[in-house]
């Protein structure tokens, strides 16, 4: 929305007409950031209303918000004026291309709403420090400090699995490193982490989850070791991974 305050006024209050938003500009709002977060707080709070096109309003609005926004043709960072938009447009999984809207991904992952479960869950369950690291991630991502982002994704993991050991094994049993609480939770009975599903091998440096921390942890976070393609990659598969686990968590 923020697209909206370079505009006119007369701009601002076509695009609410064309899209059925002119009940939403109240004749209070004097200034383009009012017009601009209103407009927004209404699609927040109805993000299943369609539109004019019968598809979902939020994404008519921002596909019409994009039309003027240069593509990237690389897909590689650029400090423009617009980089940050794109970052945040790539962390839910879209992209700009000829100025429309792209998803990058199958529409039945939906990244956006497992990331908005993801967020309640985490809040249900009061793991505050994994939901920090998190959130610094969004905000490094977005910002295009993909090595400090991707600091946080791994944070984020092993803190989560951190939080979840401590509600499911006794304090008196807790293990001393991360490593060995994940490897513990594939122990336990029933097991958290189902080795019979190869996510956790026992003894071993296989399985999906060890794995997966492996591909968090190639480089360390050295400038230039990472790029907008790697650490959204790193984050999707965060989102994905941490919302399955805190899913089953709700079920054990």
């Amino acid at each position: 929305m923020s697209l909206l305050e370079s505009k006119t006024h007369g701009e601002v209050d076509r695009v609410a007409l064309r899209f059925g938003l002119e009940d939403v500009l109240t004749e209070d709002l004097n200034y383009l950031r009012e017009k601009a977060n209103a407009i927004a707080r209404h699609l927040i709070k109805n993000p299943e209303q369609q539109g004019p096109k019968g598809t979902n309003l939020t994404f008519e609005v921002i596909d019409h918000l994009v039309s003027e926004v240069p593509d990237e043709d690389d897909w590689t960072y650029s400090d423009d004026q617009y980089s940050e938009l794109k970052n945040c447009l790539a962390r839910d999984g879209y992209e700009i291309k000829d100025g429309s809207l792209k998803s990058r991904l199958p529409k039945e992952l939906d990244l956006p709403e497992k990331e908005s479960e993801l967020e309640n869950l985490l809040e249900e369950y009061e793991f505050e420090v994994a939901g920090n690291h998190l959130n610094q991630a969004f905000s490094c991502h977005a910002r295009g400090e993909w090595e400090s982002a991707n600091a946080q994704i791994r944070s984020f993991i092993e803190s989560l699995f951190d939080a979840i050991s401590q509600k499911l094994i006794p304090e008196d049993e807790m293990r001393d490193s991360s490593h060995a609480r994940r490897e513990h939770l594939a122990q336990i009975d029933p097991p958290f982490l189902i080795p019979s599903l190869n996510e956790w091998e026992v003894g071993d440096k296989g399985g999906f989850v060890q794995g997966f921390w492996k591909r968090l942890c190639p480089d360390g976070s050295h400038p230039g070791s990472s790029d907008r393609e790697d650490s959204t990659v790193r984050l999707h598969l965060a989102i994905l991974l941490a919302h399955h686990f805190l899913r089953r968590l709700s079920e054990y």
